[in-house]
This record gives C-alpha cells, sequence and structure tokens, in this order.
C-alpha cells in the first residue's frame, strides 16, 4: 500500500515537470536590450529597447506590447503605449538568431524617482500567453553638482579675524549626503589664512534636492599680510542616494585691506614771518597698506605763495616708509595754516583724495627778536648780501693798500 502511494507522488512529479517543460517551450522572454542614455537622470527623457523573443518550437501568433506607465515613468508625448509585435518566430533567442523583435519607447523619468534601479513594467499578450513582466531601469545623476550660492566675507584688516559664511546649493533633483567642505587653508600664499578655532572642514549631513544650506567659519589673518586679494581654495565633497562620491574643487577670494594711514606734518620752516623761506615737510605710511602714485600738491591762498615745488611726485609708499618734501615759500603773514592736497591709488587702485591744513609757526617782531630767530626775509637777505658785498671790497682795498706798503719798504732795503 505504501508503494503505491510512493508510485503515485512520483507520477505526479514527473508529470507536473513535463507540463512545465512544455510550457517553457512556447513562452515568450521579455528583457530591457538597452536604455539610452545609460543611466538616465530625473527629469530627463530616455529611449528604452524591449526585446521581444520566442524561445519555444512553434511561432508565436498575434502579440501585442503595452507599456505601463506609473508615478516614475511615463510616454513622452505622441508615443503610444501599446504595440503590435505581430508574430515571433521560434527559436529566436537561439545563439546568432535575429528573429526577435525590438518595442521601442521614449519614456520621460519623473524628477521625483528614486536614485538607482527602478522597475518599468510592460505587459504581453499572444495566442500563447498574456503576462507583465518588470524591467530594471537605472536612475542616476550623471553629473551631480553643489554648488556654491553665495561667498560671503567683508574685508579684513591684517591681524585680525572674520566671518566668512559660504551658502551651499543643491542643483540636483536628487537629495546629497555627507556634503563636506575643506578649505585649503595650506595653499593659500604664504600661509597667511587660518581658522580662529576648530577645524577648517565642516559637514553636512543631508543636502536635500533644490535646497540651500550654510556653513560658517572664523578667519584669522596673520599681522603681516600686505593688503591685496588671497585665493581661497575650497574642496566640496559628497555622496548620492547609492553611495557614488563626488568631488569638486572652486576657489574663493579673500580681501585683505586696511584704509590707508598716510601722515603728513611740518618738519622744520627758516621763515617765521612775511618774508620769502623754505618749508620742508614730513610724509609717513604708519598704515598697513601701501598706496600708490602719492602726489602733494599745495594748494592756493592769500596768505601764501609757493614760490618752487607747488606741485611733487612721490610714488609708491609701503607701510613704514617716509619721504621729505621741500618747497619754497613767500609768507604775507596774514594766516597760519598751510592746506595741501594728498591724491594717491589704494592697494585696489581706488582713487583717493585727502586735504590736509597744517599749522605754521609764525611769530612777531618781538617774538623774533625774543627767540633769538632771525628771519630769512627777502629784504634781510638783500641787506645781509650787501654787507657782504662791502666787507669783500673793504678787505680787497686794504689788503692792497698793505702790500703795496710791504713791496715799497723791500724795495727802499734793496738800495
Amino acid at each position: 500500500m505504501m508503494n503505491k502511494k510512493l508510485l503515485l507522488i512520483f507520477m505526479i512529479i514527473i508529470t507536473t515537470i513535463s507540463c512545465s517543460f512544455g510550457a517553457s517551450s512556447g513562452g515568450i522572454n521579455v528583457v530591457l536590450a538597452n536604455q539610452n542614455p545609460d543611466p538616465v537622470s530625473p527629469g530627463n527623457y530616455v529611449y528604452v529597447n524591449v526585446k521581444v523573443s520566442n524561445p519555444g518550437s512553434e511561432a508565436v501568433e498575434e502579440a501585442n506590447i503595452k507599456f505601463e506607465e506609473n508615478e516614475y515613468f511615463s510616454l513622452a508625448p505622441g508615443v503610444e503605449s501599446t504595440k503590435n509585435l505581430g508574430t515571433i518566430p521560434q527559436f529566436s533567442t537561439s545563439s546568432g538568431s535575429s528573429s526577435f523583435v525590438i518595442a521601442k519607447y521614449k519614456v520621460y523619468v519623473s524628477p521625483k524617482t528614486p536614485i538607482g534601479l527602478n522597475t518599468l513594467t510592460v505587459s504581453i499578450d499572444s495566442s500563447q500567453a498574456d503576462f507583465e513582466k518588470d524591467l530594471d531601469l537605472l536612475v542616476q545623476d550623471s553629473n551631480p553638482s553643489v554648488a556654491i550660492s553665495s561667498f560671503s566675507i567683508e574685508p579684513v584688516e591684517s591681524g585680525k579675524t572674520t566671518p566668512l559664511s559660504i551658502e551651499l546649493k543643491n542643483n540636483n533633483n536628487i537629495d546629497m549626503k555627507n556634503v563636506e567642505v575643506t578649505l585649503g587653508l595650506e595653499e593659500v600664499e604664504n600661509k597667511l589664512i587660518s581658522v580662529e578655532k576648530g577645524s577648517n572642514q565642516k559637514s553636512i549631513g543631508t543636502l536635500l534636492a533644490g535646497e540651500n544650506s550654510s556653513i560658517d567659519f572664523s578667519l584669522s589673518i596673520a599681522p603681516d599680510a600686505v593688503a591685496k586679494p588671497y585665493l581661497l581654495p575650497i574642496t566640496i565633497t559628497f555622496e548620492d542616494a547609492i553611495g557614488n562620491s563626488y568631488k569638486q574643487e572652486v576657489t574663493g577670494s579673500v580681501r585683505v585691506f586696511s584704509e590707508p594711514q598716510l601722515s603728513l606734518q611740518i618738519d622744520s620752516q627758516s621763515i617765521y614771518s612775511e618774508g620769502r623761506g623754505t618749508i620742508t615737510l614730513a610724509l609717513a605710511n604708519p598704515g598697513t597698506s601701501a598706496v600708490k602714485g602719492v602726489q602733494v600738491e599745495f594748494l592756493d591762498s592769500q596768505a601764501y605763495t609757493i614760490l618752487e615745488g607747488k606741485r611733487q611726485y612721490i610714488g609708491d609708499m609701503n607701510p613704514d616708509d617716509f619721504q621729505t618734501l621741500q618747497s619754497d615759500i613767500y609768507l604775507s603773514g596774514e594766516q597760519d595754516t598751510l592746506d595741501v592736497k594728498l591724491t594717491y591709488l589704494d592697494s585696489y587702485n581706488n582713487r583717493e583724495e585727502k586735504i590736509v591744513s597744517l599749522d605754521l609757526t609764525t611769530f612777531d617782531e618781538d617774538s623774533l627778536q625774543t627767540y633769538g630767530i632771525n628771519n630769512q626775509t627777502g629784504g634781510s637777505g638783500f641787506i645781509s648780501t650787501l654787507i657782504w658785498i662791502v666787507l669783500l671790497v673793504v678787505v680787497f682795498v686794504l689788503g692792497r693798500k698793505y702790500g703795496f706798503r710791504k713791496a715799497k719798504r723791500k724795495y727802499k732795503s734793496k738800495q
């Protein structure tokens, strides 16, 4: 009795296997032959070629294929979802056979489509069988980018600190994760920029599609940094949803700048009341910014007249540079200020003008005598010259007379 039951079960299994082989021989194979582009980015079109073949020994008649749209994949306008495949010859899956049929579709990939393999479904109906087939379509952003939408930093003086805010934008239709921003401080000229505290690298866990996010640093500028722009290399790394890594290199600029601090003073003067003399000015750059093309011009006034050196060109002045300049002046004695205009370019070639009023030292005649100052006026100069001429004439006459007498005595002694 037991043997009969075992024999019956064995026969049922053999029959089932035989039926299965029979069904397979009359079946249809459906595969995704290719997609273009491969992979496709969300929000774009892709051309899909579906290969339909018949491994069986009998031809399949009246075969049709239909594209089933879903929330991620839809057909381009004007593309028919159902295509008539006609007759699919037998053994069309054999090596070297060209009897298979290709169904072509132009498909739109929704911007919301997840990155990775996604399911595209087609349905088949024919004289042999009706069924649905799921095909894998690869969706991936081919060139994802995370852009710097804002690089915000104010001009900063040497030796000071300043905040830096970098705003990142995810320009893709998919989320990005593990976004890291690294400041290339080692590559800055002379390594003059550093972070005040913490690390030169900061990260964002997830940057959603189309969204912005900011990261902040505090930068320190070396005291010996010259006023000019410094290039700051920045590296951005991130990953997509399936773990592909990406890297971008960008460059920012940090402007080191301080207002020029030209100092102009009267160094000395040889005239203290009405008359002609010389005046010496001292020009210095005590700031941290260099200045270019410095020009000095004495402004017109009824109180004085510049006889020589009204306009003088000094040129470039680096921090701690010092120059003196001298001019001939005639004072009328009506006021005690000297107005001078400074013209120059700052380190970013911005033209600047600055008018400086300098205090002249002037005295009346009594004060001149009290302080024992010999005021070199135009009149006193003429008198001094005249006195020298008279003295020279007197010396010449006396010397000649003395020499004549000495020669006469020598002559008489010889006789």
